[in-house]
């Protein structure tokens, strides 16, 4: 949405870790606890895309025992996006059914980089770099833990779950090469690796192909599962559908060091539905396809409620239950089906769960608020008339939000669209004529299709 108020527009669009205690919040959950196992409960919400052992998970999902569960986590950008959410409330929800966690910040694995899924091999950035990711999403994932609601199920007859956080450059900083490559490297045969989903699937389309570098990914990410199962009993691995390759090199690489392994505790892999835009795309860190979100920073949180807005009806439902923080199945199933389509209220319990979650409470309050006056039924200046809303309601609503200033003399010649890439809020003026014409642009709660448009004395709330 675009705003004039006043004179001002504002656009809406260390490395190791060890271990570490976190604390969670109380939340309540909307409906009484479900009377199922994990397993059941993921599968309901539709999370679950491939296992190594679906009997095994199964049996162990939907009983009483306990295990200990590790995703990672590449920190390849600044910032978590919304494509990570899918995997960590995961991870989380399994915290929650009473299961060890751990979250593995892979400080030496994004330096090698990942090719699953891609189309072209990953640039190349310093350690300095990685070092400096590596730091601002482990602040990111401990204020995620840290958000996670109090939902736990521990049953008196097993210890209370842990949360653990490691970073894999731990594992290689002081490790040399010969002896990785002789005691890790001989476990892996050439013509099994290039079989991988990991290799066949993402690959190179220059004229190079794939690089050493990348193409070995796999021996990495297998061996820190390994690790992990040494070091903490961990005996499932999570990720995303593009990862099963990597995970069942790791389970292969953890059978054959340490062999006769009981039922029990073999090592186990699920992969995770994928988030993919309109074009079954990928929606992750370098993802063309569109809809990507960036997580942590607040001027982030408009984009990751207006992508919960706009959910299409025929996703919300879907959505609603891999996103959800405290929404039962059942709930979604009950409330968001029987709901009418104008009330949108899959799309506005989505975006105010994420938010509440990733932002805190009062933040998402705010930007509910906010979005109730930029769209509701009553043009902006129709609720200034009547008291409804104020100067200071808007200064607080926006704070934070990109703004312009926009001198006296300019009002009466200068154009919508020059405002908007003024203000960030398109990238040219033939974006912002497009947006215009999408019906994505309003002044003053009313919308706006021509892009030209001059912004005049009439649309000037304040002085």
């Amino acid at each position: 949405g675009l705003k004039v108020k006043g004179w001002k527009v504002r656009s809406c669009s260390s490395v190791g870790l060890g271990r570490r205690s976190f604390s969670v919040s109380s939340w309540k959950r909307e409906e009484e606890k479900k009377n199922y196992g994990l397993w059941t409960d993921l599968s309901k919400r539709g999370l679950i895309k491939q296992t190594t052992n679906d009997g095994m998970l199964e049996q162990i999902l939907d009983s009483n025992k306990q295990m200990t569960v590790y995703l990672g986590v590449d920190p390849t950008a600044p910032s978590l996006h919304l494509g990570n959410m899918i995997p960590l409330i995961t991870l989380f929800r399994f915290y929650s059914a009473g299961h060890n966690i751990i979250a593995v910040l892979g400080g030496a694995t994004a330096q090698i980089g990942d090719p699953s899924g891609r189309k072209e091999e990953r640039d190349r950035v310093s350690t300095q770099v990685i070092e400096n990711n590596s730091n601002s999403v482990q602040k990111s994932l401990e204020k995620l833990l840290n958000s996670w609601p109090n939902l736990t199920s521990t049953s008196p007859d097993r210890p209370k779950p842990t949360i653990t956080m490691v970073n894999n450059i731990d594992f290689y900083k002081d490790m040399k090469l010969l002896p990785f490559l002789s005691n890790v490297g001989k476990n892996f045969k050439i013509h099994s690796m290039f079989k991988r989903d990991s290799i066949t699937g993402g690959g190179n389309s220059d004229k190079e192909g794939m690089s050493f570098t990348e193409f070995s990914y796999q021996i990495f990410q297998a061996y820190d599962y390994y690790r992990l199962f040494s070091d903490h009993h961990c005996t499932l691995q999570l990720g995303g559908s593009d990862q099963y390759g990597n995970i069942v090199s790791g389970v292969d690489l953890i059978k054959k060091l340490t062999p006769g392994l009981k039922d029990e505790n073999q090592p186990q892999g699920m992969t995770l539905e994928l988030l993919t835009n309109s074009k079954g795309e990928k929606i992750g860190k370098s993802s063309e396809g569109g809809g990507k979100v960036w997580i942590g920073k607040e001027e982030y949180v408009w984009d990751l409620w207006n992508w919960c807005i706009n959910r299409p009806d025929d996703e919300i439902s879907k959505t609603l239950k891999w996103f959800s923080v405290d929404k039962t199945v059942e709930w979604i199933d009950n409330k968001v089906a029987s709901a009418a389509g104008e009330e949108r209220l899959g799309q506005r319990t989505l975006a105010k769960d994420l938010v509440s979650f990733l932002y805190g409470k009062d933040e998402a309050t705010r930007v509910e608020n906010v979005s109730k006056i930029l769209y509701g039924s009553a043009s902006l200046s129709d609720k200034i008339k009547t008291g409804e809303v104020k100067w200071s309601d808007i200064q607080s609503g926006f704070a934070g939000v990109k703004s312009v200033e926009i001198s006296k003399e300019r009002i009466g010649t200068i154009k919508l669209l020059e405002v908007m890439v003024e203000v960030g809020a398109a990238k040219s003026k033939g974006e912002a004529k497009l947006l215009c014409k999408g019906g994505g642009v309003y002044v003053n709660g009313k919308r706006v299709d021509a892009g030209d448009r001059i912004l005049g004395e009439g649309d000037v709330l304040w002085e």
